[in-house]
């Protein structure tokens, strides 16, 4: 029977005193009670000390060993908290390095240094990370993970006014302040209603239907960007 486990971790006990021929076994632990010769695996959710005790029965009586188990408590995984970022970028993982732990992030390829308690990464897409520690006293683990998500307010990049007049600036009605925020569909309606322009191919609008331009005034949009839908007006002033 062990002398110490960690918090959650199953473990057998078994009995090795003397028994005497005994043909009745009762193990007391943790407010349970069990009978059989061999109880199953045991699991202590709390830290603390834990008495297991069996009573054996024979031809002699009965008699009782016990024995106390230390449970160590799991350590905590510091991943850190982190908000979603629009573009890609660098990101420091993880808390301040603590000398009684040992780290072990994963995947271990995406992180400058899988064994640093806060190691960089670069992110480019959502993905998640998890981070495996050990207290280097116990030898107790625990693993938690982290997600981060490139996520963008893209009705925030969309312009609420354009002026194509060939001059090189704002020609265009395109959402492109960054590349996660890209018009996938549009279609432009004028005042009564009617379709002026939807996209095919381009993701930009040069303020011409039909090849033609039109008459400056408010436009109304619909446009899909990441799949989801943004509607408002636009005024178009050459």
């Amino acid at each position: 029977m062990p002398n110490s486990v960690c918090e959650k971790e199953p473990f057998t006990v078994t009995n090795t005193s003397i028994s005497n021929g005994a043909t009745s076994f009762e193990w007391s632990y943790q407010n349970s009670i069990y009978q059989g010769q061999t109880p199953p695996s045991l699991i202590f959710n709390n830290a603390g000390f834990y008495t297991v005790i069996l009573s054996m029965e024979d031809s002699c009586g009965l008699s009782t060993v016990s024995h106390t188990i230390l449970v160590n408590q799991l350590p905590v995984a510091p991943v850190g908290t982190y908000s979603p970022i629009c573009e890609p970028d660098t990101i420091q993982l993880g808390e301040s390095n603590n000398q009684s732990l040992s780290y072990l992030w994963s995947p271990s390829s995406l992180v400058s240094d899988s064994s640093l308690s806060n190691p960089i990464v670069y992110l480019y897409q959502n993905q998640v990370y998890f981070l495996e520690v050990t207290d280097n006293n116990t030898g107790c683990k625990s693993v938690k993970s982290i997600a981060l998500y490139l996520e963008c307010e893209c009705d925030d990049v969309i312009p609420n006014v354009f002026t194509p007049n060939n001059d090189g600036v704002n020609d265009f009605f395109i959402a492109n302040s960054n590349e996660f925020c890209q018009i996938e569909k549009m279609k432009i309606y004028n005042r009564r209603g009617r379709i002026v322009y939807q996209n095919l191919d381009a993701f930009s609008w040069d303020g011409k239907s039909k090849g033609k331009p039109v008459v400056e005034g408010t436009y109304y949009y619909i446009v899909e960007i990441q799949g989801q839908i943004y509607t408002g007006s636009v005024l178009l002033n050459r």
